[in-house]
């Protein structure tokens, strides 16, 4: 298995973004202290949360950093400069701090500008928040920087040209994105393998839609195999490409963990990533997409997320893809294999 930063890191990590909540939207946070056990217990590391994700970093605090010594796990968050995250400067570059007094984490393993694009990206250069990580990288604030990022990869190529400092690059992969043409998650992990960027994995499960998916594609997966989950089948088939450092996962509930946990925790690389090529899943797929309205319960892209504003305001943000759609893009049909 490829080294990244010098060790083997496993390639598991938990997305702190969807976590269990009760029917007044307070978080579980027994279950999440349960899920933390079970995730540390089973050798990973990574665990990753956002500035902007309301409530979350309060949360690791609770169910990580006060139960755990520092050193046996990685924690992740970002700071976002986009215009409803921050007002100025001052606003983008408090972050940091503010993450760092709820965590109570002393230093982050890895932080990230968050949510790159062509749309906020001038934000980050204006608000001189290259240096500013760069700076908390030599105070030890910060072990590692990088960035997410929702754009083409003609814009990461512009970015990771103009920054090749950057450390590391965190994209939207899973397999009925590979070939899109919107989200191109096959040619944005291509420029990453240029640049030799190591990759960090979202939405390998398409918030929620490869886990289910149209019925002929789950009768694909459990005659290949009838005790893996379909999430199983997604998750894996990205965190078998090369350059992929970690895949996050935005697990809600203990099962969930538990069935992450039995095919990631001892993770080796497999012919699985081929697999939906081979059966011709993107078809497939796509005809579910379009018959949407007719499968109850299925999701058609990603949820949408509620963020904290630095004004303690609760605002709803939408997928990259559901961005684009609103925006006036045309969503292409998935090719076929």
């Amino acid at each position: 298995m490829k080294e990244f930063f010098g060790t083997q890191m496993p390639k598991l990590g938990f997305g702190m973004m969807r976590l269990p909540r009760f029917e007044d939207k307070s978080f579980d946070i027994e279950q999440v202290k349960e899920m933390v056990d079970r995730f540390l217990a089973a050798g990973l590391k990574y665990v990753d949360t956002a500035y902007v994700y309301q409530g979350s970093e309060e949360v690791v605090k609770q169910a990580l950093v006060d139960r755990y010594p520092r050193d046996s796990y990685y924690l992740a968050t970002k700071l976002n400069a986009g215009n409803w995250a921050a007002a100025n400067e001052e606003e983008a570059k408090k972050q940091l701090q503010t993450s760092l007094e709820r965590t109570g984490a002393g230093y982050f393993d890895f932080y990230l500008l968050h949510a790159l694009s062509k749309e906020n990206i001038d934000n980050y250069e204006k608000y001189g928040i290259w240096e500013f990580v760069k700076e908390a990288k030599e105070k030890g604030l910060i072990r590692h920087y990088g960035f997410s990022f929702h754009d083409s990869a003609e814009v990461l190529e512009e970015v990771l040209t103009k920054h090749p400092d950057a450390e590391f690059v965190q994209l939207q992969i899973n397999y009925a994105d590979w070939d899109d043409p919107i989200v191109q998650s096959r040619k944005v992990y291509e420029v990453c393998v240029k640049h030799n960027k190591p990759v960090v994995v979202m939405e390998p499960v398409k918030g929620g839609t490869l886990a289910n998916p149209p019925q002929q594609i789950t009768d694909i997966f459990k005659e290949a195999n009838p005790d893996a989950s379909n999430a199983s089948w997604a998750i894996r088939y990205v965190a078998s490409l090369d350059q992929v450092m970690v895949v996050l996962s935005g697990m809600s509930t203990i099962g969930q963990m538990e069935d992450n946990l039995s095919y990631m925790s001892d993770f080796t690389e497999c012919a699985c990533r081929h697999y939906p090529d081979q059966v011709h899943i993107l078809p497939l797929l796509h005809k579910g997409l379009s018959d949407a309205d007719q499968h109850p319960g299925y999701l058609r892209g990603h949820e949408q997320r509620s963020h904290l504003r630095p004004d303690g305001r609760c605002e709803e943000t939408l997928s990259f893809r559901d961005q684009r759609r609103r925006q006036g893009f045309r969503m292409h049909p998935l090719p076929a294999v």
